[in-house]
């Protein structure tokens, strides 16, 4: 079984790191670590954009939190917080 690298850069150590992620950052660091949370067909099954999530950096460690209701009215999804590990790509 083939391990996915990661696209994480050595500089970005959880969790304490000085780089700024943004949705576009997590996305793809999630993708990479063969994960499908911003994946276009969950992201489509719940009726999100990016533009819907939000980054919030609070000592030393990154939160992803969805800042509006879906078309699918999914009310456990509304005001979701969750936190990013950048050296697993796992929210």
């Amino acid at each position: 079984m083939n391990t996915p690298t990661l696209a994480i850069d050595p500089q970005h150590k959880y969790p304490h790191t000085k780089h700024r992620w943004t949705i576009a950052d997590i996305a793809a660091q999630n993708e990479s670590a063969g994960n499908y949370y911003f994946s276009r067909n969950t992201m489509k099954f719940f009726g999100d954009k990016r533009s819907f999530f939000g980054v919030r950096h609070i000592a030393g460690k990154i939160y992803v939190r969805r800042n509006k209701t879906s078309k699918a009215g999914m009310s456990s999804m509304i005001g979701s917080v969750r936190e990013f590990n950048p050296a697993t790509g796992s929210i």
